[in-house]
């Protein structure tokens, strides 16, 4: 049966693993979310949401060349990093990550709602990786209305602060899974099937 090992790396970055490839979201820069240490990480291919430091440090993931077709089937939807059109924070790639028959959504730095176009792109997938601490992404409440509308199978936090790490204007965890059922506390990686069944995951950084 088809995989996915799901790796959390801290902040908003996770390691990807699926037919023998991997991949890296968001990396997050030395010193860029407090208690979190550097990060360095080896993966065939990194993408990352937008250009902010604590996302888009490429230098920490060491690229490994496979001559293989990617395992990865890629596309992008455009939004904004805040409800200002972009004009606080710019614009924010959400990444609907095709694994063969299951797709996992990395929702990047999201700043706003959906529209009900875009709700019907990400709808039904079988995991999202969705912020939760509010002030520079969407808020716990938001989050999970999203999440309500669209579908998931499984859902995974991030980008919220915890007593040991993350950004202090941000949310804590509990205000996400306070509002969540069926909520399971992982060690770093979750193993995602396509007979898995609907929750919520916390994963811990690595």
């Amino acid at each position: 049966m088809d995989k996915i090992n799901i790796i959390y790396c801290g902040h908003a970055c996770f390691k990807i693993e699926y037919g023998g490839q991997s991949i890296v979201l968001d990396p997050y820069g030395d010193g860029s979310v407090p208690g979190l240490p550097p990060l360095r990480l080896e993966a065939n291919y990194v993408i990352c949401s937008h250009g902010h430091g604590d996302h888009h440090f490429t230098e920490g993931v060491k690229i490994v060349k496979t001559d293989e077709p990617s395992a990865f089937d890629i596309s992008v939807l455009k939004t904004e990093h805040d409800d200002k059109g972009g004009a606080l924070r710019g614009m924010n790639d959400i990444h609907i990550i095709r694994c063969g028959d299951m797709t996992v959504v990395h929702f990047g730095d999201l700043g706003r709602d959906l529209s009900d176009d875009e709700l019907a792109k990400v709808s039904g997938a079988d995991c999202f990786l969705i912020p939760v601490g509010g002030y520079f992404t969407i808020d716990a409440p938001m989050a999970k209305s999203i999440i309500d509308r669209a579908k998931p199978k499984v859902t995974i936090p991030m980008h919220y602060r915890t007593k040991t790490n993350g950004l202090e204007q941000i949310a804590n965890l509990e205000e996400f899974t306070k509002l969540c059922d069926n909520v399971e506390y992982g060690g770093n990686s979750f193993e995602l099937t396509k007979d898995t069944e609907k929750k919520t995951v916390v994963l811990k950084y690595m």
